[in-house]
């Protein structure tokens, strides 16, 4: 095994091969998990491995350098910036560029902020705090540099600690040990009530980091060979089976990213054992992935955003097509834009290296924004086009986000149980329950239906045939929901309209929830599955106006209408089923312009705007 002079003298090449075969699995997990192949549950959690390894790798450099006494903070800084920084602003421009083209600032107002936090490394911090489920239809091209945010974030405050520890203390793996399980439990506390900041913010992340460091504190030389190949070959099985088996059941991250976490650990502390693991993670094949793994993950989820708008990434075909042209690109960004610039590298050894990263920031920031912008004067020329790209004001005040629906902006504390759930007890209670479609069509429905007390009782990924999974405010507002005292704690609500963004999985358990719902004598009326367009149906009515041709046909998902004759019958024999096609689409066309004024129905890809909502709503045969 190697001793840690040879493990921190690799460390600084980045060359111990093992290593580099887990950055290649890592990344290929979640590639493959991004174009939705389906048998990598877990392989998003491809970033968990990344911090346990760059925790490990960076505390054998820290080490090394501070005990011989030549350890520079702005040395250390200036080599982070070198090696993370071309690729990731070559990836940002090129992404601009083009995204900026296809979704205009006036359709796609995150684009341009996190592309800016992206190159200033804080992509995970803007995302914590601005996280909208009422996005604009389109994917963010950049969402995955919230992973580097957190691993700029771990760089910038681990190398003081790492002074403290060896000039301080005689025992800095208790510290570390100490420092990671209280990260540890905060995260899994903090997912049960705020799991969007658990994902995003570092101090929940920092266990991970911290386990790859504890493995850098440990000498591998010392364990029993017996031990060291079970750590081997376990961490590698337990790694490889959480990625393939993870249950969306578990909670995330924290306990849902220990066994990867682990099992990572557990591989590295083997890795120079003779075994059948560390020969495939030292095959040349994944070696050569994780030499180019930051730059396939930087090419990787704009390619996925991409080729996303406008084909199905469920076939196998487009599925190949975004594995090997993020990789191709991938490679290109590091065998043309890594690897020049880090043999151009030379230690910074003056105070002006610290002006280095700012610069380099602004230079960035500014070029991003003249992109954005350039490009939304390009679509100004066009007015009609730009009419389909600003919506009416106050659009998203008929879910009533914050009051009846629940959202991760939002939680449980936020809904007001005296209006969604109780209301005007003098009118006979019809309840609305489901995901952000029910919450669209509620104040159309009391609209059409003055004589009833429309309630609603809606929250993200409330589909109630599918319990896995819900967030902890969608978990509660069910409980309140399902009441002893009645349903939404009325006994005078005689009928329950289920809407919800159906899926093939919901067949299984919509039966039970409508069997459960009728024996409360209960009347239920079941919406099924609405059209949904590849990408926010106003961007595809702009693109049609420029290009003349209508594409709205074209970017409906044809899928949803086989969804649809399933789900009719399936259930069309146990309750009133309404075919939301047929309402939306009549003869097989959907209905997506308003005449009147030539304004989109669609708000997005799913949603409805308010006349939209309006107008399909007043369709539904409900008397």
């Amino acid at each position: 095994m190697q001793s840690l002079k040879v493990a921190a003298s690799a460390a600084d090449s980045g060359k111990i091969q093992a290593v580099q075969g887990l950055r290649g699995i890592a990344v290929l997990a979640v590639l493959l998990f991004h174009v939705k192949f389906t048998t990598l549950a877990g392989g998003y959690q491809g970033p968990d491995i990344f911090f346990v390894i760059s925790g490990f790798v960076i505390t054998l450099l820290l080490r090394r350098r501070i005990t011989a006494g030549n350890f520079s903070f702005l040395e250390f800084y200036v080599r982070r910036a070198w090696r993370l920084l071309p690729a990731l602003i070559v990836t940002l421009l090129l992404t601009a560029v083009v995204f900026s083209i296809l979704t205009p600032i006036s359709i796609n107002n995150t684009l341009l902020p996190s592309l800016i936090a992206s190159a200033a490394g804080v992509a995970n911090l803007y995302y914590a705090g601005t996280i909208d489920y009422f996005a604009s239809g389109t994917s963010n091209p950049v969402l995955h540099t919230w992973s580097l945010g957190v691993e700029e974030q771990f760089y910038l405050v681990f190398p003081l600690l790492a002074v403290l520890l060896v000039r301080y203390t005689s025992k800095p793996f208790r510290w570390l040990l100490i420092l990671s399980l209280a990260s540890f439990f905060a995260a899994v506390l903090a997912t049960s009530h705020d799991a969007t900041a658990a994902f995003y913010l570092p101090w929940y992340r920092g266990w991970e980091f911290l386990a790859g460091a504890l493995v850098a504190y440990v000498d591998r030389d010392k364990i029993k060979p017996v031990l060291a190949q079970f750590f081997s070959i376990g961490g590698f099985v337990l790694m490889m089976g959480w990625i393939c088996f993870y249950k969306e059941s578990y909670v995330f991250p924290g306990v849902g990213a220990l066994g990867a976490v682990l099992g990572t650990a557990m591989t590295i502390l083997g890795a120079g054992q003779l075994n059948w693991v560390n020969k495939l993670l030292s095959s040349r094949v994944l070696v050569r992935l994780g030499d180019m793994s930051y730059s396939v993950y930087l090419a990787h989820w704009p390619v996925v955003c991409l080729i996303g708008m406008f084909f199905p990434l469920e076939r196998l075909s487009h599925q190949l097509v975004a594995l090997v042209l993020s990789i191709v690109l991938g490679y290109l960004c590091w065998r043309l834009v890594e690897q020049p610039v880090l043999a151009r590298y030379r230690p910074a050894k003056s105070a002006a290296g610290w002006l280095f990263v700012p610069a380099v920031f602004a230079l960035t920031a500014g070029l991003i924004a003249s992109i954005s912008y350039g490009a939304e004067g390009l679509w100004q020329r066009n007015p009609m086009a730009m009419r389909y790209l600003q919506p009416a004001p106050n659009e998203r005040a008929m879910f009533r986000e914050g009051q009846c629906f629940l959202s991760y902006r939002f939680g449980f504390d936020t809904y007001d149980q005296k209006t969604c759930l109780r209301g005007d007890m003098n009118k006979p209670g019809l309840l609305v329950m489901g995901d952000s479609l029910a919450a669209n069509i509620a104040l159309a429905l009391q609209e059409k239906m003055p004589e009833y007390n429309v309630l609603q009782a809606t929250a993200v990924e409330y589909r109630l045939s599918n319990r896995g999974g819900w967030p902890d405010f969608t978990q509660r507002l069910d409980d309140l929901a399902w009441g002893p005292d009645g349903l939404g704690g009325r006994h005078d609500i005689k009928t329950v309209i289920l809407f919800a963004r159906w899926n093939e999985t919901d067949l299984d358990g919509l039966p039970e929830v409508v069997e459960k719902l009728k024996a409360r004598g209960v009347k239920v009326i079941v919406l099924g599955p609405s059209p949904e367009f590849y990408i926010s149906l106003p961007l595809i009515l702009a693109y049609s106006n420029v290009i003349g041709i209508d594409l709205s046909s074209i970017m409906n998902k044809q899928e949803r209408a086989a969804l649809n004759a399933r789900f009719a019958s399936t259930l069309a024999n146990k309750l009133q089923y309404i075919s939301m096609m047929d309402v939306i689409c009549p003869q097989g066309r959907c209905d997506v312009i308003q005449e009147k004024d030539k304004s989109s129905l669609f708000l997005d890809k799913i949603h409805f705007t308010r006349p939209g909502a309006e107008l399909f709503v007043s369709r539904i045969p409900l008397h």
